[in-house]
């Protein structure tokens, strides 16, 4: 799919050679990096910009406001895949000053009824990462290493600057009002099937369960390893693990009461977007337990868990910018992956024309 978002004409050339584009986009899935491409302004030909010798990468390449972007499609999931593609990136692009992650991730709902209350679909921008999963592993406990300055380097001066300004009132409201105009214009265009692929689920499918309450058949009948799954304390089968809450029959009086699902039934079209700035967890690990998400968030102080992040912050300015497509327990599903996506893109798009 691709949609062009107009910008006055003369306001951005095309790059001449690879050394002149300044700003690096990094996906690691389609369903990210077709959201960023669709709110391109302007696609360039990648043929016309020879990768260095060694580069492996995947490109594509244009602008985005009066910033040229190249489209870094990480090969799969991954710190390791997100290190090597930008080492190689920088090979060819000589002249990256900024690295920006897009794409979704698993969210830390915060405390219901709080202003860090989050929702799905909600962004969230990194103004640090902690590996949770690097550490040192003991007879019988791991022991993270679980302080920002631990785990990675502090966060760049520019980045930092930028995430200041962005805490202002004025600067928030703008980002904040952006995305959702360009959120907008990826809502309104179909894809290639007649689709409206970023289409906001709908709050009724924004359920946060319980930390402890297990994705699990309930009935003995329901379940062919009763007896070694879903019949035993703590146990769920493989294919409880791969059903949705619906089939399940997952209970309604599991689900937390939140102040802002109740707000978003009084608005449309997913209005009650909110951005989030704070800390991120990034390791290899895909984390689907309610208990071990909070356990995690309140030892770390993280709002989401992501897994390509660590693999980029090392290698110069470098921001984190996803959307919570699942609150990272056992309920979790692709349900919100779409549009979670279309919100990360759309702040992204945001962030471009708000950077120096």
């Amino acid at each position: 799919m691709s949609i062009t978002v107009s910008v006055a004409k003369g306001c951005i050339n095309k790059p001449a050679h690879a050394r002149e584009f300044t700003t690096a986009i990094f996906c690691a899935l389609p369903i990210e990096a077709d959201a960023v491409l669709a709110l391109f302004d302007f696609h360039w030909n990648q043929h016309d910009y020879p990768k260095a010798p060694g580069d492996n990468n995947c490109y594509s390449v244009g602008a985005i406001g009066r910033q040229n972007v190249v489209l870094v499609h990480i090969s799969s999931m991954g710190k390791s895949k997100a290190a090597t593609a930008s080492s190689q990136c920088r090979a060819t692009f000589t002249s990256i000053k900024l690295s920006l992650l897009v794409g979704i991730c698993g969210g830390v709902p915060g405390e219901p009824g709080s202003e860090g209350e989050r929702l799905l679909g909600d962004v969230v921008i990194s103004e640090g990462l902690v590996q949770y999963d690097f550490g040192r592993q003991y007879p019988g406990f791991f022991e993270r290493k679980s302080t920002v300055q631990e785990s990675l380097s502090k966060l760049d001066a520019a980045v930092g600057g930028f995430l200041a300004r962005l805490r202002t009132s004025r600067y928030s409201a703008l980002l904040l009002q952006n995305t959702l105009d360009y959120l907008s214009v990826l809502q309104s265009h179909p894809d290639q099937k007649g689709r409206l692929q970023y289409a906001h689920p709908g709050i009724e499918n924004d359920c946060l369960y319980q930390p402890s309450y297990l994705h699990k058949h309930h009935e003995k009948s329901q379940c062919s390893s009763w007896e070694d799954g879903c019949g035993t304390l703590g146990g769920v089968c493989k294919a409880a693990m791969d059903s949705p809450c619906d089939s399940l029959g997952c209970e309604n009086h599991q689900i937390v009461q939140r102040r802002r699902t109740q707000n978003h039934e009084k608005q449309s079209g997913g209005r009650n977007l909110a951005i989030h700035v704070g800390i991120l967890a990034s390791g290899d690990k895909v984390i689907k337990s309610g208990e071990e998400r909070d356990r995690v968030a309140l030892e770390e102080d993280v709002i989401a868990f992501e897994m390509e992040g660590a693999g980029l912050w090392d290698h110069g300015p470098c921001m984190v910018i996803k959307s919570i497509c699942d609150y990272a327990d056992c309920h979790k599903s692709k349900r919100w992956q779409s549009y979670a996506a279309a919100t990360a893109a759309a702040c992204t798009k945001g962030i471009l024309e708000q950077w120096n």
